[in-house]
């Protein structure tokens, strides 16, 4: 375990942001909170956490939240190591939003990150998302989904 954690806190820091992320008012600095990725291989999914959830057969999904206070940015950090097959995490958000670029309106996630090769993290821009809750997923692992409530 001394081992993880000494390889995260020797990650370098990325910043990502989606580049059609709403700025922040002039002189507004969002706070950040946490949200951690591990345990993907070519063989499993791997977890958020906090904030994993499980898909039913009806399409919802069970888990519990991870609670954000509106107007923060999250640092998700990648805790796998790229060594290990398909240690490499995102985050997606199934919502998407209209925005406009080269003259035309394409759907884009509401937040994400870029591929993190673990070690690693990323700033990801959410201060801009409206208070409710929102599922969002992992796009190396089709069963990695976790919930983000916002308030």
């Amino acid at each position: 375990m001394a081992t993880l954690v000494a390889l995260v806190i020797a990650a370098p820091a990325v910043y990502a942001a989606p580049a059609d992320a709403p700025d922040l008012q002039p002189g507004a600095a969002a706070e950040e909170t946490r949200l951690f990725a591990g345990g993907g291989t070519q063989l499993s999914n791997g977890f958020f956490f906090p904030g994993t959830a499980f898909p039913n057969d009806d399409g919802s999904l069970t888990g519990e939240p991870y609670v954000v206070p509106a107007g923060n940015d999250i640092r998700f950090t990648n805790l796998d190591h790229f060594v290990v097959a398909g240690g490499a995490h995102a985050i997606r958000s199934f919502e998407k939003v209209k925005v406009k670029r080269r003259g035309r309106k394409v759907k884009i996630p509401l937040f994400s990150t870029k591929l993190i090769d673990g070690p690693g993290e990323a700033l990801m821009k959410t201060s801009h998302v409206e208070p409710g809750t929102y599922s969002y997923y992992c796009p190396v692992h089709a069963g990695m989904i976790g919930l983000l409530k916002f308030e």
